[in-house]
């Protein structure tokens, strides 16, 4: 069975919330309404970062270096990886964060072979940055990464997809997925909304959990 598992990155795979750590540390103005209102689902994640783009002060350097010293990734993700390798399953990374601290954190955590999609972000010549949106859906265009459009290109190429996350930017891909491991707010979402998930505190749950299906499947 060709089998992928997409997952979530931030609040997920890293235990922080990174996006959030590094606009609440380098953002100046109205940071802290813009993110209400996206919270509370009066903007999507593009037009937050389209506003965000104007008050942001920190370099690359500047945002790695933060990455280096906050990020805390989930215990048991590195044991999740390695099983993955072993089964043949693939694992993508789809996050509306940005590619910049992605990156960084896989590499400073010996995981840089994983693929990811995400926003862009770069640096302008006047200082200030540039947020890019390469996986857009241009049906909706509320999330900067559209999640739902990423599993259905790859679903001719599977006959399993299974998804991992927690936030609001998960829900659209949370409705098309064969199988889905939640977190709050997620979680709720799913029950509400009658989306078949099962609600997970860390990556050593899921690993196990997996591993059980597997073995069913073989006894079968």
């Amino acid at each position: 069975m060709n089998h992928l598992i997409l997952c979530d990155f931030d609040g997920t795979i890293s235990v922080r919330d990174m996006g959030y750590e590094l606009l609440s540390t380098f953002a100046r103005g109205n940071y802290e309404e813009i993110d209400q209102q996206y919270r509370r689902g009066e903007i999507g994640s593009r037009e937050a970062y389209g506003r965000i783009a104007e008050i942001f002060e920190a370099t690359p350097e500047q945002v790695e270096d933060f990455i280096v010293e906050r990020s805390i990734i989930d215990p048991y993700f590195g044991r999740f990886h390695d099983y993955c390798l072993r089964r043949g399953i693939d694992l993508k990374i789809v996050s509306d964060g940005f590619d910049i601290y992605i990156s960084r954190f896989l590499e400073y955590h010996d995981l840089p072979t994983i693929p990811f999609f995400a926003n862009r972000i770069s640096s302008k010549k006047d200082g200030g940055i540039r947020i890019e949106h390469p996986h857009l859906s241009r049906d909706c265009g509320l999330c900067g990464t559209c999640k739902r459009s990423i599993l259905l290109h790859e679903r001719p190429f599977y006959n399993m997809i299974t998804y991992i996350g927690n936030g609001y930017s998960d829900r659209c891909a949370a409705r098309e997925a064969d199988r889905v491991y939640a977190k709050e707010p997620l979680f709720e979402h799913c029950v509400r909304a009658g989306i078949d998930c099962s609600y997970f505190d860390h990556f050593g749950e899921i690993t196990e959990d997996l591993s059980k299906g597997v073995i069913f499947d073989l006894d079968n």
